[in-house]
């Protein structure tokens, strides 16, 4: 069973694309698992790096230790030249009897706790505070614990002191390290036991020495440990930096596709946005075993998090990693060349990350700064990232747990983590509102308004309307008439056949490039060419080692022609001529510097069609939903298979195959059918699975073929579609596209003129971007041939010299080319300034002649005589002759 006998509908679907997309994004990273270990090594090492930092410090949050207090002997060097403590004399404001009740209890309590010292160098009176200050500035090692009271109550024995300290304290923060904690033991016991002493009850007993631990006595502490502000900064900057990866691959991907795989997948049906979709999903998809592996390892053994809620991390990586891919399409949008796309990834975490640091220290809980602006700070996903993690490690050192249930307690958290959900949304919806405004090269981006036009989200609303009504109206051409283009009888063709495809005096222009070499002169002739609004000229090269080249290439030059349905247009002209840059605008893939073409396509419209204009974004979408091109480069990929890529682009063209009478069949079961059959038609039955990094070059410009010609569309672009093909199967595929032409427009760009001559219903020579002719085979051998040729064979031993002579009379410019000793052609070149009725009256006079003069004997030598007509070689040849003779004369 052909392809041809089955019955194709478009569905377009963004659904069914989804899902085929999804599938595909997953199985190219099955089949390539050098890419995915990569990225998922790029994100473990920084894991790795995070880990190790965290476990290096021995201690983590939430830890403690009980001890005991340490003594007043162990800051002194040499005890026995030291005091336990000095104080200030208590001046004649205090209650003397209290006053020196405490100063008692407290020199014996440390008597008693530490032998190192007496009662009488337990402590040291000063005058003032500045007599103790010179003291300690002269004697570095023998003090440094201080006291000064500065109130007493002798009715409940309420006290205020100040307790004097090394100045090292304020850098440490270590109370017990210092003294501090035991000084003020020793005088908290000391007050009581005074208290007790004065106007306590008789026989009530004293407190004992506070570094005297048992169950009744003494003193400890419990030290908890706490993550230093510096380490929890720089977790921070791993943490961002471990997702860099996900941002990376993103933009990578996106901007590869975007200038290698997306324009020709575009061109058969593919919608962008599916498509972006699709990868981010896959993206994110992907990444979440990782994150569940990453979020288990800093909640448990890797100690990062201790009391934040292990689901809430996952949650919050999970969103930042969406964050990054979105941002990753970007970053690809705004730089869309896959060289700067994965740089500017970089240079963006690093501008992310200085956003953070200014956040942390200027704007983040200052006084000051309005929450609008904390609150729009948080649009950068690295910021806002680093804000919440930030947040959490504070509640981290006070052991506060932040859980799902719990964010409601911590307004500033959640503000940060609604934030990360927000922005996920917002840089995608920034990012395709852009692509779209702004595509790219060459490409035409939609109004500012297109959100809220209904052909954008529904192009089947397309309608006579909206497109201005006659196709005359839409696109006329303005063309002088030429004796080299043959004139078109319209009245033979059927209104629905009719203008399939009109070419509009389309004008194609690229930029120039331009070489950097200049030297000073050249530098300053190219400024003043700029001043004076210029072009720089061509033949200049003033300075430097290179010249310049001018600044616009023309590549398609007022070009217009009609085509109808059932005809097919080869197009045939040197490399650089302008063929394939004519398909690309015709597809889409270029806006035309001027001009239109304009494709006539079925739609709701009252006549059942409308023309729909190429250079119209919205108008482009559908007539790219009955469209079929083979691209000059295979638009394949090599892990896959033939079927794969049919059903793949199947589902992008949105191909439904309709069930007929046989029994009832699933949509799958047609489907590879219908796949089966069109590989069969291709020649690639044998290959249906088969990868195509098997495949030879022809065999995969058979399944390019294969690709456009899925689903039966009206209008088939085919450039170059049997290079690479042996014989056999380029005239395999010859027979199938004539036998597919049916009512379709085919435009076909060949560099063969036989493939021309044998598909070619009309053949438009391109010469420099503008047609040198058009028309049918025969027209133009009969305008630009050189004249017949008439086959000669003569017998063994003879020779071309009688009937040459014999011709001469008739064609005096009539030239001999012998193939072999017994054949030979001889050119019947056409005299000037006659008609070809006249030329074709002068031929049956010669063969008249010739005949007679055989059956008379006089051409012995000839055994038999042929006509043969100028080849389509011999038609481009000419007219390549023609074109340099008139360049050599301008």
């Amino acid at each position: 069973m052909r392809a041809a006998d089955f019955h194709c509908e478009r569905q377009f679907s963004w659904r069914r694309q989804l899902i085929q997309l999804i599938k595909w994004n997953f199985s190219m990273k099955k089949r390539e698992p050098a890419f995915v270990a990569n990225d998922i090594l790029g994100t473990l090492l920084f894991l790795f790096i995070l880990v190790m930092l965290n476990l290096g410090l021995a201690v983590f949050p939430g830890s403690f230790s009980i001890e005991t207090l340490p003594t007043l002997a162990s800051l002194c060097p040499d005890a026995s030249n030291c005091i336990a403590m000095g104080y200030i004399q208590p001046n004649s404001s205090l209650p003397q009897a209290a006053s020196q009740a405490i100063l008692t209890e407290l020199a014996q309590l440390i008597a008693e706790s530490e032998p190192q010292f007496t009662a009488t160098n337990a402590l040291k009176a000063f005058p003032s505070e500045q007599a103790m200050t010179d003291y300690r500035n002269q004697n570095d090692k023998s003090l440094f614990v201080g006291l000064e009271l500065q109130a007493v109550n002798v009715t409940n024995f309420d006290t205020v002191y100040y307790i004097w300290v090394l100045d090292s304290l304020f850098a440490s923060s270590n109370y017990n390290a210092v003294g501090y904690t035991t000084a003020q033991a020793y005088l908290d016991r000391a007050i009581i036991n005074a208290q007790r002493s004065l106007i306590g009850p008789p026989g009530t007993p004293k407190l004992k020495s506070p570094l005297t631990y048992t169950a009744n006595n003494g003193v400890r502490f419990a030290s908890i440990n706490i993550k230093e502000i510096s380490v929890g900064v720089q977790i921070v900057f791993y943490m961002i930096l471990m997702f860099q990866t996900v941002t990376a691959n993103a933009t990578r991907a996106l901007a590869n596709d975007k200038a290698i795989l997306r324009p020709g997948m575009v061109v058969m049906g593919l919608n962008e946005t599916v498509y972006i979709f699709s990868v981010l999903v896959v993206q994110i998809i992907s990444s979440l075993p990782v994150m569940i592996v990453v979020t288990i390892v800093l909640c448990t053994f890797g100690k990062v998090f201790i009391y934040a809620s292990p689901v809430l991390i996952g949650v919050i990586l999970v969103l930042y990693s969406m964050l990054c891919a979105a941002f990753g399409y970007f970053l690809s949008v705004i730089f869309p060349d896959p060289r700067q796309s994965t740089g500017m990834s970089f240079i963006s975490l690093y501008l992310g990350l200085a956003m953070y640091a200014v956040g942390k220290l200027s704007l983040f809980d200052k006084s000051g700064v309005s929450t609008a602006i904390q609150t729009v700070w948080l649009l950068s996903p690295h910021a806002c990232f680093g804000r919440i993690l930030d947040l959490i490690f504070s509640q981290e050192t006070i052991l506060q747990s932040v859980n799902l249930t719990t964010l409601s307690n911590y307004p500033k958290i959640r503000t940060a983590v609604i934030m990360l959900a927000v922005d996920i949304p917002i840089w995608f919806i920034l990012s395709w509102v852009l692509e779209k405004l702004y595509p790219g090269k060459d490409q035409k981006g939609l109004p500012i308004t297109f959100l809220f036009d209904k052909k954008f989200w529904i192009p089947e609303s397309v309608n006579e309307a909206v497109l201005g009504g006659d196709l005359d109206e839409i696109a006329p051409i303005h063309q002088e008439a030429s004796d080299d283009i043959e004139l078109v009888d319209f009245t033979a063709v059927g209104e629905k056949q009719k203008h399939s495809v009109r070419v509009a005096n389309i004008v194609m222009k690229f930029p120039g490039s331009k070489k950097k070499h200049l030297g000073p002169i050249g530098l300053f002739h190219q400024w003043l060419s700029k001043k004076r609004g210029k072009d720089v000229d061509v033949n200049v090269n003033v300075g430097g080692d290179e010249k310049e080249v001018p600044k616009e290439v023309v590549a398609l030059n007022n070009v217009s022609i009609d085509l109808h349905s059932g005809q097919t247009l080869a197009l045939l002209g040197h490399n650089g001529s302008g063929k394939t840059t004519m398909l690309s605008i015709l597809s889409g893939g270029l806006l035309p510097t001027a001009g239109k073409m304009v494709v006539k396509t079925k739609t709701n419209s009252p006549r059942g069609y409308s023309f729909l204009d190429t250079s119209k974004p919205m108008e482009l979408n559908l007539i790219r939903r009955n469209l079929g091109v083979c691209p000059q480069f295979d638009v394949l990929f090599p892990s896959f298979t033939c079927k794969e890529h049919l059903i793949l682009y199947a589902a992008l063209k949105g191909i439904v195959v309709l069930p007929s009478s046989s029994p009832k069949k699933t949509q799958s079961e047609l489907l590879n059918e219908y796949i089966d059959a069109l590989l069969e038609d291709v020649d690639l039955a044998l290959k249906t699975n088969v990868r195509t990094v098997s495949l030879s070059g022809g065999q995969k410009r058979k399944l390019s073929l294969a690709i456009a010609l899925l689903g039966n569309p009206s209008l088939i672009l085919l450039d170059e579609p049997t290079s690479g093909m042996d014989v056999g199967a380029t005239e395999k595929v010859w027979k199938l596209i004539q036998e597919i032409k049916g009512n379709k427009t085919i435009i076909i760009t060949t560099h063969s003129m036989e493939e021309a001559d044998t598909l070619g219903d009309r053949i438009a020579i391109l010469n420099k971007g503008e047609f040198q002719t058009i028309g049918t085979s025969l027209f133009l051998k009969g305008k630009f041939g050189v004249g017949f040729r008439m086959m000669v064979d003569v017998k063994e031993g003879g020779n071309f010299d009688q009937i040459l002579d014999a011709v001469k009379q008739v064609f005096p410019a009539a030239d001999l080319t012998a193939s072999s000793s017994t054949t030979g052609s001889i050119t019947l070149v056409k005299p000037e300034k006659i008609t070809s009725l006249e030329y074709s009256e002068l031929l049956s006079g010669l063969f008249t002649k010739l005949n007679a003069l055989i059956d008379v004997g006089e051409l012995k030598d000839v055994n038999a005589i042929g006509l043969g007509q100028t080849t389509l070689e011999q038609v481009f040849l000419s007219l390549n002759d023609k074109d340099d003779d008139q360049r050599q004369a301008s």
